[in-house]
């Protein structure tokens, strides 16, 4: 099963390049304006994630080669590293705090992950897309079933789902644009030859449910509450 949920989002990492990379040849990228005017960016939203603050040597090797293809990109610093597992809220710039929103939240995310024991986590090789750069995430399936999961309690709840699409990514974003490229062939080169490099295997035991801006900035992040997984040998209990 595992290997099976591996070669799926191999292929979809691929796509993900194959699908931009003519794109990114021509540097015909998606600047992020808001990087230019960071203090003017309100936008704040409610979501569930994964840090990765856990990465070792592997990923600032990785991002010096970057950073010297392509000095003036914005890139994610360890602290705000993130695997989204789901967007309850978007970033939005008319976002506003609601309280009780966020202990249905709480209780719906519990349920959610009630469901699933610690599992396995592999980040290995890059893609691109025209408007960021990805670690690529692979794990068993897990992933994809909580937001599934996730899903079927919004509609229980009576709670709007407002994802743009259901995503299988279980990706980081570890790159953003903010300048025009120096030198697209070559950044593209770069990518193709960090396709496969191992960065990170880790067990997912603990996430957490935060309010945070579009760059899950450490300096704007509000934990809300953080959720436990239940070794599958260990009973729990659940409210709801």
């Amino acid at each position: 099963m595992k290997i099976e949920h591996q070669e799926s989002k191999s292929r979809l990492y691929r796509a993900i390049l194959a699908d931009h990379r003519e794109r990114l040849v021509r540097g015909a990228i998606e600047l992020d304006q808001m990087l230019r005017s960071p203090e003017d960016d309100t936008r704040l939203g409610i979501s569930l994630i994964v840090p990765i603050g856990f990465l070792d040597g592997a990923y600032p090797q990785l991002i010096e080669r970057f950073k010297e293809a392509e000095p003036d990109q914005y890139y994610y610093p360890l602290s705000d590293l993130h695997v989204t597992i789901f967007d309850f809220i978007s970033g939005r710039m008319d976002y506003q705090r609601d309280s009780g929103l966020e202990k249905i939240f709480i209780e719906l995310s519990r349920r959610a992950l009630a469901d699933f024991s610690p599992f396995e986590f592999d980040l290995e090789g890059v893609t691109f897309s025209s408007a960021a750069g990805l670690l690529q995430g692979f794990d068993s399936g897990q992933i994809v079933g909580i937001r599934s999961r996730i899903r079927s309690l919004l509609k229980e709840y009576g709670i709007p789902n407002t994802e743009r699409y259901e995503s299988e990514s279980a990706h980081v974003t570890f790159c953003r644009f903010k300048s025009v490229l120096r030198n697209p062939a070559g950044l593209v080169d770069l990518i193709e030859r960090n396709g496969d490099s191992k960065i990170s295997h880790t067990t997912f035991r603990s996430f957490e449910l935060v309010e945070h801006d579009w760059y899950n900035c450490v300096s704007r992040k509000r934990l809300i509450e953080r959720i436990d997984l239940i070794p599958a040998n260990q009973p729990v209990s659940v409210t709801g």
